[in-house]
Parts: structure tokens; C-alpha cells; sequence
């Protein structure tokens, strides 16, 4: 947790907290290397195991810049001979880093052209303009974002400033049920479409299961058709959800707030004209990957060199400005299923835990899957998470008759919810405004939770059913 986020403590609390993590980052790798090997547990898969989940800790308890264990990761697999240099490093000829790079030079794009906040003002009227409207607007803006903006942490940094910025100017009370409902909407506008569409998490996630089960890459129609419809849904019962819970102390009229906001901004500038004719072609490619076998990634990164051409100039030397130390890691994660695959680590996970769900069913296999993607968030970033597990459990659904496309979708529903803050970067990053208590943080996204469980089964695993990708 950052700083600005945790309690004011002496130095010396601080090194002693910081002791306890270095000891336990030590100590659970060497505990799996004094575990004896065997026919299937091989030296190769134990020093996997020993390297990975030693840099898995340092990512969790934050004791390195992420971008340490993130170079480290692969050059450890390296020396220890537990694949070809070509194959750990494989990642990077993917579109995958490439997607990363090109949705947070398009997310800064979208900010200075001022065409984001032109569109959320837009939607926010559209849907009435209170404060109910509000919640929705953002909603709404989300979706539309979701398809432009490929990368979540593009767009979680553009709406968390969006929601504090709107927090601000409406002068709501910090930490009030009135800007803890903006914070949260946003939150959540931003997060969804990661799943919702064939974004980077999806990627990564089909990657990773390829390694292990009969998978291939999906089209972003496709990926929509299997998930979007009942996901949409679940967005705007998820705003519903925050309305209900959430009362605000006064009534919030913001109507002639945004009316005002938006006739400040004039008619459409030219870079706002270019930015939207530029993402409606880039919209029209994604529903048309299927005729020109176009990858995600390679349009996306098209779309952000296009920004820099003479003639068209949206975009900067400043827009260039982006966390490339969460590219690496991002692709760091990704060499975690390739070496996984290459040593038979996801196999060896395959067999031990194969026999406990063989004769469960395929909805308790499906319920199962949620709980341990759920349980995993409290360790894991939702990338590495998904990198590490989503192979050997597809494998297992596979086994079992179950589409192993199912599995990564239950498998990334249960990644989406959260208890607390450190779980997901981006809700650390929202609750850093200091708009958003912790108490309502913790009642909303533990409600939702529980409700999530009831949606995947009650309304995902029918809907699944009815495209033929789940028997019930």
C-alpha cells in the first residue's frame, strides 16, 4: 500500500515491517527447494516454483520497484536452465507488450484532447444529469472507453483524475456517501471493460491458457459475444448497487453543472474531431478481425502511431510519458506460463488437483474456479494471477469436459472482485484522492462479491449453456 495510504509510523516500525517481508520472501523459496523431488515433482519444476513465487512476493509485500523482479523474473529462468533464452523472452515478439505500450500513449491522447471529458459530460445529460444520472454517465463513458482504451491502467489513471476532478468541482465532502458513489462508479466504469472486451487482461489470459489446453485467440467480436451481453448488464447493476447502498447527505441536482461545463467547452476543436474519427475506425477494425486477421494489439499500435503523423498531430513528445516499468512486468508474467509450460509445472498442478474435482460437477468445478480466483487476489496482481493459474485450470476444465474458454471467463470474473485496496493497483490508486472511505470501500466491493458468485452461476454458466460453449 502506498504511503499516502498507510498509517504514520515510525522509521523503526517501517524497517521491522519491511524485515518480516524480506524474511518471508526468503524463507517460502527455499522451503520449496528443501521439498524432495520425485517422478513428477522434477528439479526443474521445483526451482520454478522457487524463483517464481520468490518474485511474486516481492511484488505483493512491494519491497522493489515492480520493474526489479520484473527484469530479474526472466534472467533467473535463464541461469537456471529452465528454458531457452528465445522461449523465456518470447513474450516480447507477441502484440501483447505492444497493446500495453499503445493504450496508455492513446489514454494520454484522450486526456489532452479534451475529447474524454467532453464525452462523459455528454453522457452524464444523456441519462438526466443528477445524481443517479451521474453514476450512470460514468457508466456509460466507460463503455465507450473500454473499446478505445485497450489498457486498464491508462484507463483507471484517466478516471480516477475524471471522478476526484468531478468530486471537486460539485464540492462534495470528502469521504461522504455523495463522493464515495462518484469514486466508486468510476472505479468500477474503469475495471469492467478489462473484462468485458478483448483487452490486455483477456489477452494474457488466452496466452496463457494456449500453453496447456486447446486454445486459440479469439476475435474481439467473438470474446464479446461469449461475455459482453450479460456483463453489460452486470455493469449497470453494479451502479444500481452503489445507488442503493449509498444515499447522498443532500440532494445532488448536477444538471446545470455539467450543462454548464459542457457549453465551456465549445464546439468540437480539431483534435477532438481527429481523436473520434481515429477511434471509429479503429472500432470498425476490431468488429472486422475476423475478414482481415488483424491482432488487438498491431491496430491498437497503428492507432497510436497514427496520433504522431504530420497533418494529423494529436499527440506529443509528453504523451510519450507512460509507466514502461509496468510493460515489463507485464510481459515478465507472460514468461511465467511459458516456462511453466516447458518445465510441466501447470501438469504437475494438473494432477494433484485433478482427482479433488473430477467428481464434483461441472458447476461446483465452475464455482471452485471463481473461489480460488477470488482467494488469489489477496497474493496476486490480477495479471500475475491470471498468468500463473489460468493454464493449469483450464487444463484441468478440459479434463473435465468443460470449454476451457469458461474457465479463463469464471476465472477473470473472480480476479474482478475485490475486498480491499491493495488487491488492485487501480483501486489504490482511486482511494489515494482521499474521496472514498474505507468502510464504504469495503461494504460495496464485499456485497458485490457475493452477488458476482450468484451472477457467474445464475446467469453466466445459462447463458454459456445457450451458446453451446458450457452442458449443464
Amino acid at each position: 500500500m502506498s504511503q499516502e495510504l498507510s498509517p504514520q509510523v515510525g522509521s523503526h516500525q517501517l524497517d521491522k515491517k519491511q524485515l518480516v517481508f524480506w524474511l518471508i520472501t526468503v524463507a517460502v523459496p527455499i522451503a520449496v527447494l528443501l521439498i524432495p523431488e520425485s517422478q513428477t515433482y522434477t528439479h526443474a519444476i521445483k526451482v520454478f516454483f522457487a524463483i517464481t513465487i520468490g518474485m511474486i512476493l516481492i511484488v505483493a509485500f512491494e519491497t522493489l520497484p515492480i520493474l526489479i523482479p520484473s527484469l530479474l523474473l526472466p534472467v533467473c529462468y535463464g541461469l537456471a536452465g529452465l528454458a531457452p533464452m528465445g522461449a523465456i523472452f518470447g513474450p516480447w515478439s507477441s502484440s501483447m507488450p505492444w497493446l500495453f505500450i499503445a493504450g496508455m500513449i492513446i489514454a494520454n491522447v484522450f486526456d489532452h484532447s479534451g475529447l474524454m471529458k467532453r464525452l462523459t459530460y455528454r453522457c452524464i445529460l444523456l441519462v438526466g444529469g443528477s445524481y443517479k444520472g451521474m453514476l450512470y454517465g460514468i457508466a456509460v463513458t466507460g463503455i465507450i472507453m473500454g473499446i478505445c482504451i485497450p489498457n486498464i491502467g491508462g484507463r483507471g489513471a484517466l478516471y480516477a483524475a475524471l471522478a476526484f476532478g468531478l468530486c471537486k468541482a460539485l464540492s462534495l465532502k470528502p469521504q461522504g456517501k455523495a463522493a464515495g458513489s462518484v469514486m466508486l462508479a468510476a472505479a468500477v466504469a474503469a475495471t469492467m471493460p478489462a473484462y468485458m472486451f478483448l483487452t490486455d487482461l483477456g489477452i494474457v489470459g488466452l496466452n496463457a491458457a494456449a500453453n496447456f489446453a486447446q486454445v486459440s485467440m479469439l476475435s474481439w467480436l467473438k470474446w464479446f459475444l461469449y461475455v459482453g451481453p450479460p456483463l453489460l448488464a452486470w455493469l449497470f447493476f453494479s451502479i444500481w448497487l452503489i445507488t442503493k447502498l449509498f444515499k447522498p447527505e443532500e440532494m445532488l441536482e448536477s444538471k446545470a453543472f455539467f450543462e454548464k461545463e459542457l457549453a465551456a467547452l465549445g464546439k468540437w476543436q480539431p483534435k477532438e474531431i481527429k481523436m473520434a474519427i481515429l477511434m471509429l475506425v479503429v472500432l470498425v477494425l476490431l468488429l472486422t478481425t475476423g475478414w482481415h486477421k488483424l491482432d488487438v494489439g498491431w491496430i491498437f499500435l497503428f492507432a497510436a502511431c497514427i496520433c504522431f503523423l504530420p497533418g494529423i498531430r494529436l499527440a506529443g513528445e509528453e504523451d510519450l510519458k507512460i509507466n514502461y516499468g509496468m510493460v515489463i512486468f507485464v510481459v515478465a508474467t507472460m514468461s511465467i506460463g511459458v516456462v511453466s509450460n516447458v518445465v510441466g509445472a501447470g501438469n504437475y498442478l494438473a494432477e494433484i488437483f485433478y482427482p479433488l474435482v473430477e467428481k464434483t460437477g461441472s458447476i461446483v468445478f465452475i464455482g471452485a474456479i471463481w473461489a480460488v480466483a477470488f482467494l488469489v487476489n489477496f497474493l496476486l496482481t490480477p495479471l500475475a494471477g491470471i498468468s500463473t493459474l489460468v493454464g493449469p485450470l483450464a487444463h484441468i476444465g478440459e479434463l473435465m469436459g468443460i470449454d476451457p474458454y469458461v474457465v479463463i471467463f469464471t476465472f477473470m470474473q473472480g480476479m474482478d472482485q475485490v475486498l480491499l485496496p491493495y488487491e488492485n493497483v487501480m483501486m489504490l490508486l482511486f482511494m489515494s484522492f482521499g474521496m472514498l472511505s474505507m468502510r464504504d470501500f469495503v461494504k460495496y466491493f464485499g456485497i458485490r462479491a457475493v452477488i458476482n458468485l450468484l451472477f457467474v452461476l445464475l446467469i453466466l454458466v445459462p447463458y454459456w449453456h445457450l451458446l453451446g460453449i458450457f452442458a449443464l
